[in-house]
Formats: C-alpha cells, structure tokens, sequence
C-alpha cells in the first residue's frame, strides 16, 4: 500500500514585511502577498492621482490645492502600505503563486526603481517642478531663497501671456552655464518695447536723464543707452525738494533764473547757499552742453566738473521749477503700469520690436536685473514654464503669496 506524499504547507506572509516593501518599491508588497495585479493597478491609480494633484499644486494661486496635493501624496502612500499589509494578512496560509519567488521580488524592485526615476524624470521635465531664486532680481515679487512650483504643461497648449512670471534657460549672451532664470514676461512677439529712466524736467521740458545701466552688448541686440546722469542709489528712489536733487545729501542737479552757480571759497554757492566743494589743484571745469544728459533743444545750464573727472559735482539749469518723471516701460507706444516693480528704470532703451518666437522679459528689481535690456530677447523654445505662487519662503508672511 503507497503512501501519501505530505504536501509542502503553504508559507504564511509577513503584513509588516508586505507594508515595507510597498513603502520602498511599490507594488512589491502586493507582489509578495499574492496580489500582483491588484497591487499594479492600485500603483499606478495612486501615481496619477499624485501627478495630477502636483500639476494642480504648480498652477494653484493658493495654498489650498498645495496641502491637498500633500495630503493626498502622503494618503496614497499609506493606502499602499495598508493594502498590501491586509492582503498579505489575508492571504497567509493560501497556496503560493508561480511569481512568488526571490527572483521575481528582485526583478520587481529593480522594475519599481526605474519606474520610479522615469516618473520624477517625465514630471519634472513636461509638468511641474519646485524651483527656488537665488538671486534679488524679482524683488519684491519673489525673494532671495524663495521656493515656488513652475507649471511645464500649460504652455504645450497656450501661449505666454503678458505679465506672467517664467522660468527659462537663459541664452548663452546672458550666462555662458545656461542657467534658469526667472523674470516676468512683458513684451509678446511683435511688441515694440521701450524703456525710458528717471527724467528730471525743467520748466516742464526733459533736461537730465538719470541712468545708472550701460546695458552690455552682443552680436543680436542694441545695447541700452548710456547717457544722462548716473545715479549711485540703487535702493533709493531719486526726489526732489526745492528744486533741488540730491544724493546722499549732495546736491546733484539745481534749477536757477541764471542757470548758473557763484564759485568763492573752493565751493560753489547759489542764491547764498553753499552746495558743492570744487576746491583743488585745476580747479573747476564748466561745460554749457547739455545734450549728453538728455536735455531737450532749448534747455539751457551748466555742468561743473571737478579737475580731471569726468562726473558732474553739480549741474545748474536755467528755469523756474524742477520735477521729475518717473521712469517706464511702454509697449506699443503706451507706458504699463506697472504696480510689483519695486523701482522705475534708470536705465533708457531705444524701442525694439520683438521678432515672431520671441519674447522679452525684465525683472522686477529694474535696477538690478541680467534680463532682456541687456542681452535681448528671449527665443521661445528656452521657456521651462510659470511659476504661480511661492509655497515656501525664509519670510512666513510670503509664503502663499500669487506670483501676480
């Protein structure tokens, strides 16, 4: 009489070793518990909802859908620890599948890696990324060390707007790494840009152009102008007080009925007041011409030079009242308004029409900007995405903030 052979038990299934693969290479745990496709579809429906959630995230004005795309990110990855972990526990003791080998887990994990690395690449490069600024040339919009999510997808259907804020790779004239900038889009293809500075008026008419920015030159684009008046104050708007400009508590520019100043005592004097030192060897040098300071046909002054410099220790004017006009950026003809730029420009740019798949793009630190007045426009083809709102900043008031 044979005997029965005695059938191998079945192996019972860790729930804690199922949960933690799941963790770390999903669907591994499903794949250990006995539930391969389960484990499969739920992977790759939790995947979509987190890249859908993300996307949403990068295109959100809010803080909102950013802690819904966290929330549900972090739910999804619970829900495949629990689910793996109940079936493994329910299937414990149930007839072993053909998958259920060592090699099939490894071949499984080196699978979930390279899924995994195809998804962060696939999303960063084609739907959204987390981005930070290192630099000051979007204040006040965006601050140094500021983090925010860029939009890569919208832009596959819809065209850049105006005013929007964009990372890009800037263009080899602008930075030999082509690194990522970020700057805001102001003139669309076909525009005519212009900038014009910080202008001092006498009586009215253009007189002194204020300017503190050459521009730079390349192969493609006209630099901006370099004339008028340099301005040193960066951080500080230029004003006026009694027909008078000053900076740094020197007077720059006067306006006088003679358009003239007194020299006695090494120092120049008007109407009684002592208003700049020209003392020295050489003494001071007066000039009449007025032109490479901007000033309109008719406008009448002097510029008094110190010995053997080429800046002005004071330019005197001929008139009755001095004002200024803000600086700005006009397109087609009609200045912006322009409320997140955190100064005017110093600067003066002759108008330039935007060639078709190009776009131009300043910071909002005028001043203090490597943006299009220096290195031209900007081929549309080097644009990554838009950027929203910041979700995270050394500032805790400015976290949440839109990108408007």
């Amino acid at each position: 009489m044979e005997t029965e052979k005695p059938q191998p038990r079945p192996k019972r299934r860790s729930p804690w070793l199922a949960g933690i693969a799941n963790l770390f290479f999903p669907p591994l745990g499903h794949v250990y518990a006995g539930r391969a496709a389960r484990g499969v579809l739920l992977y790759a429906g939790v995947t979509g909802i987190e890249l859908t959630s993300f996307w949403i995230a990068a295109r959100a004005v809010r803080m909102t859908p950013v802690f819904l795309a966290f929330a549900l990110s972090i739910a999804g990855v619970l829900w495949r620890i629990a689910d793996a972990a109940m079936i493994s526990r329910w299937q414990s003791g149930s007839p072993s599948r053909w998958y259920q080998r060592w090699y099939v887990y490894v071949a499984t994990m080196a699978l979930s890696y390279g899924f995994g690395n195809i998804a962060i690449l696939g999303t960063t490069r084609y739907l959204a990324q987390a981005y930070y600024l290192p630099s000051a040339s979007m204040l006040p919009t965006i601050g140094i060390g500021d983090r925010f999510l860029v939009d890569k997808l919208t832009y596959r259907w819809k065209a850049p707007e105006r005013y929007d804020v964009i990372v890009f790779r800037a263009p080899p004239q602008a930075s030999p790494e082509e690194n990522l900038f970020t700057k805001r889009l102001i003139g669309l293809p076909g525009d005519t840009v212009e900038v014009m500075p910080d202008t001092l008026l006498v009586d009215g008419k253009p007189a002194v152009d204020l300017n503190d920015d050459p521009g730079s030159t390349n192969d493609t684009f006209r630099p901006a102008l370099q004339h008028g008046l340099r301005w040193l104050e960066k951080e500080r708007a230029p004003q006026v007080h009694g027909n008078v400009l000053s900076e740094n508590g020197e007077p720059r520019v006067v306006v006088t009925p003679s358009g003239q100043a007194d020299r006695h005592d090494d120092h120049l004097w008007i109407n009684g007041q002592r208003l700049a030192y020209v003392g020295g060897p050489g003494g001071v040098k007066v000039a009449h011409y007025l032109a490479p300071f901007g000033a309109a046909p008719g406008v009448q002054g002097s510029v008094c030079y110190l010995p053997q410099s080429d800046e002005p220790a004071l330019i005197v004017l001929k008139g009755k009242r001095l004002t200024l006009r803000p600086g700005y950026v006009s397109i087609n003809g009609q200045p912006l308004k322009e409320p997140y730029a955190r100064q005017t420009p110093r600067y003066e740019m002759p108008p330039f029409k935007v060639p078709a798949g190009s776009y131009f793009v300043l910071g909002d630190n005028r001043n203090d900007s490597n943006d299009s007045h220096a290195w031209g426009p900007l081929a549309r083809n080097r644009i990554s995405g838009v950027a929203h709102m910041i979700w995270f900043s050394p500032d805790p008031e400015r976290i949440g903030q839109p990108l408007q």
